[in-house]
């Protein structure tokens, strides 16, 4: 999908929303939050490629495959939030916002730990000499 046409039917959606919400306040968020899945299943069909090439430099780089399954499981979990927690505000749920990007940050760190501990041992390999 184009940016054209996700910024067309993002347009139309929000146009809808705003008609719906004076009227009909969960029918504004079903329809946010559904343009929204729509538009993100459409963009990981585009994200094979770039996903792919990413995997191809870093082979060339010599870089250890489960270093790049940390990268793409870090972005994964960054998408999801960002989209739970534009939904969360759409509902005019703030505080839940909040909380689901708070418990990203957690299981980012979390999922990062493999890096910062292979850090730590080179830095002390390095101190060590």
């Amino acid at each position: 999908m184009e940016i054209s046409a996700v910024a067309g039917l993002v347009l139309a959606a929000a146009a809808l929303c705003a008609l719906l919400r004076r009227y009909h306040a969960e029918y504004a968020l079903a329809v946010s939050v559904g343009v929204g899945a729509l538009i993100a299943v459409q963009m990981i069909s585009s994200l094979v490629p770039i996903v792919a090439e990413i995997e191809n430099l870093m082979e060339q780089a010599g870089v250890a495959a489960e270093y790049g399954a940390i990268l793409f499981k870090v972005m994964g979990i960054c998408f999801l939030a960002q989209f739970a927690g534009d939904a969360c505000r759409d509902a005019g749920e703030s505080a839940l916002a909040a909380k689901v990007e708070m418990a990203a940050r957690l299981s980012m760190t979390a999922a990062a730990l493999p890096l910062f501990q292979q850090l730590a041992n080179t830095a002390v390999m390095l101190i060590r000499g």
